[in-house]
């Protein structure tokens, strides 16, 4: 009892500072958590707490961060797949079914991770040196599968256009020290995956309609089973291998499973994020590997170590802030719907373009706004040559392949 009287102020604290990171583009976890890090090294108070409190802002923010994908297409580099699904489910007047679904994704992930962290633990030092030795190839299938999936020889053509296009971008913004790769990710796939979805369909004169609030939904509960399980086993890959994203990881485990419904990418993709958190815990107590920012700043607190007690008591942290994250999630996802159709759609949308490209020039600079005027030139490709938005995800992927591949230093040489 007085070990949670101890903990519950900054679980609180850190669930408001979550409020924040989620529902504001571009103010980062790994921003709050460097802050955090910096007064912990001033205060006498136990780093355990310090580190309960940046646990408890980065697994809320995991539910919430759907908020601004879905209603401002504004993404960060966990949602930014999310941006198209949810889009279109808001302008069919279902942007609060998607809230709902997401919550059900992330919930879902959450507790197959927490109960599954204990196997994990005996099995990450096994599993960890087997998955890295195949991933190269599996991700290039997974890569190739995708391309596969347009309909003509033309529009494959297309789809690898897009994605040699967008994994030179990435390239750029993760290899060449242009800006730190941190920063270079808000701009690049809000260019990509929001402000390019934004100014189309502006200039398509597309209203939103009034949101149902009502969270029925015809995605089965096979398939919202499958997608919660996708969701968890991305996340698992995230938080055990470095490189890997949210959005690649989101993409093999969606092939995997089959399900290519909007709704079931929505599950999915909510899932990956929480997931990783968890495992993100257990990968830094099995191989002392830390693969996440939030992960790395609570290593850095305790001094690198992480002892069986204190992994059960963070696990225990992230159970209960799952649950303070669906209802935040779903209160004020309502919130959103009920207010997102008081103002024109062209308005919106626009206001919401200005709104990020001031945030980039603020939290980026100058060289932020290049990289998101290149980024949603990109972003306007697939849809004007007809293939898939998830091609443009080559600005991860292409980098993430070529770290894997072995041969990094020579093709980053040849470039």
């Amino acid at each position: 009892m007085d070990l949670f009287l101890r903990i519950m102020p900054f679980v609180l604290c850190g669930t408001g500072l979550g409020i924040v990171t989620g529902c504001v583009p571009g103010i980062h976890v790994n921003m709050i958590s460097v802050m955090v890090v910096s007064l912990s090294a001033t205060s006498k108070l136990d780093p355990i707490l310090f580190s309960v409190l940046i646990l408890s802002m980065a697994v809320v923010q995991t539910f919430l961060n759907i908020l601004p994908a879905i209603f401002l297409g504004a993404p960060d580099p966990e949602t930014a797949l999310s941006v198209l699904p949810g889009h279109r489910m808001l302008l069919e007047g279902r942007g609060f079914e998607a809230v709902w679904l997401s919550v059900v994704g992330s919930l879902g992930a959450d507790l197959l991770a927490c109960v599954l962290a204990l196997p994990m633990i005996a099995l990450l030092p096994v599993l960890y040196p087997i998955v890295s030795c195949v991933l190269f190839p599996l991700l290039l299938c997974i890569e190739a599968s995708i391309i596969t999936t347009e309909p003509t020889a033309s529009k494959m053509i297309y789809a690898v256009l897009v994605i040699l296009l967008s994994g030179i971008l990435g390239i750029f913004i993760t290899s060449s020290g242009f800006m730190p790769t941190d920063k270079a990710l808000f701009p690049a796939l809000s260019g990509l995956f929001g402000v390019s979805t934004l100014l189309l369909s502006s200039e398509s004169g597309v209203k939103i309609p009034t949101q149902s609030m009502d969270t029925s939904t015809v995605l089965g509960r096979l398939a919202m089973a499958k997608s919660t399980f996708a969701g968890f086993f991305a996340g698992m890959i995230v938080g055990i291998l470095p490189a890997i994203g949210c959005a690649q990881a989101t993409v093999l485990a969606q092939r995997m499973t089959g399900e290519n419904d909007h709704r079931s990418f929505i599950v999915a993709v909510s899932g990956v994020n929480t997931a990783n958190m968890i495992f993100g815990l257990v990968c830094l107590y099995s191989i002392s590997k830390a693969r996440n920012g939030a992960v790395k700043a609570i290593q850095q607190l305790l001094g690198g170590h992480l002892d069986f007690n204190l992994l059960m008591l963070l696990i225990g942290v992230t159970l209960m802030c799952g649950g303070l994250g669906a209802l935040l999630t779903r209160s004020l996802g309502g919130v959103f719907a009920t207010n997102i159709t008081r103002m024109p759609y062209v308005v919106v949308a626009r206001g919401v373009v200005i709104m990020v490209s001031v945030m980039v020039l603020v939290l980026c600079g100058p060289k932020g706004l290049l990289v998101l005027f290149t980024s949603t030139f990109l972003g306007f490709l697939p849809p004007l040559l007809g293939v898939k938005r998830v091609n443009n995800m080559g600005v991860l992927m292409v980098p993430t392949l070529i770290y894997f591949s072995g041969y990094r230093s020579l093709i980053l040489g040849l470039l």
